[in-house]
């Protein structure tokens, strides 16, 4: 697996850590909710988060809702953006689409090359 160290994708989106290094850099231990927690939220959104400043929310325990989907609804990609203060999902794009981003016009990825880049 290549190793990035860019902060880039701290800005704006959902991103998975897998390095518990990594992980420490954006949040302590106790700042971490579980999937679980993370619904609750939903129904009452803080006006700050608990990490990066106050920007930044990890949420642990994803992967283990992904192993209970099959193959074909584990390989797609949701792109969901915040407006006003709540999630709106953008789409939601599997095998042979493009992902594309409701904030950046232009944008696209291709769902096979994320999935066969690992």
């Amino acid at each position: 697996m290549r190793l990035i160290r860019d902060t880039t994708w701290r800005h704006r989106g959902i991103s998975l850590l897998w390095n518990a290094r990594a992980l420490f850099e954006i949040a302590k231990p106790e700042e971490v909710v579980s999937i679980r927690q993370f619904f609750a939220l939903s129904r009452t959104w803080p006006g700050e988060l608990a990490s990066g400043e106050g920007n930044t929310l990890v949420v642990a325990g994803f992967e283990g809702c992904v192993d209970a989907l099959a193959p074909a609804d584990a390989e797609c990609t949701m792109v969901i953006c915040v407006e006003q203060g709540a999630y709106r999902d953008h789409g939601t794009f599997g095998r042979g689409t493009v992902a594309t981003s409701s904030t950046l016009p232009g944008l696209g990825v291709s769902v096979d090359a994320v999935f066969d880049a690992g």
